[in-house]
């Protein structure tokens, strides 16, 4: 059975993903953190519905520079606003152009407490050697799922996961034949 993880950025957006089947939301705002609102309202109809929720966490596209102390601090009180509100996951991801900022994927997996955490590739440019090392880190520290971008990625996180972790994006790659795809995100 394939899973579907649909991707929602309104109350009207999740209302229509649950009553057209899905089993996962993952709540965003332009692929930046939901506000605190619409977490929470979100979150008590998918859990109504009994539908899970993730909510990515990420507030720039600023891939130029790392994480700042200020940039992770914000992130940490995104993750702990979404426990409160009794979110199933969150979904963060941590790269430069050019690298993994390990440092702050650890302290945001350690904000997670008991929570899932899950590893979001939003980029198709990222180079093969930063995506192993981001896997190797994921799976070393038992991260849940990983969202990738392609088939590609898809491929190259299998190396390192189980495929029943391996969430794909269908939105770039509409490449479905591939029998061991398991969960997809619409």
């Amino acid at each position: 059975m394939l899973l579907k993880d649909f991707k929602v950025a309104s109350m009207s957006n999740a209302i229509n993903a649950i009553q057209n089947g899905a089993q996962r939301i993952t709540l965003h705002n332009h692929n930046l953190t939901p506000s605190r609102g619409m977490i929470a309202e979100i979150t008590k109809y998918a859990h109504e519905h009994r539908v899970s929720v993730n909510v990515i966490i990420n507030q720039s596209f600023d891939t130029n520079n790392k994480l700042t102390d200020s940039d992770i601090k914000i992130l940490e009180t995104d993750i702990f606003e979404c426990q409160a509100l009794g979110v199933d996951s969150v979904e963060f991801s941590c790269f430069t152009n050019d690298s993994f900022d390990e440092d702050a994927a650890t302290q945001l997996l350690a904000a997670c407490g008991g929570m899932a955490c899950n590893l979001g590739i939003l980029n198709q440019d990222i180079p093969t050697k930063v995506l192993e090392r981001s896997f190797e880190w994921a799976n070393d520290n038992y991260l849940d799922r990983i969202y990738v971008d392609n088939v590609d990625q898809f491929e190259l996180a299998s190396k390192y996961f189980a495929t029943e972790q391996i969430v794909l994006s269908t939105t770039k790659d509409s490449n479905l034949n591939n029998n061991s795809i398991k969960q997809i995100r619409l």
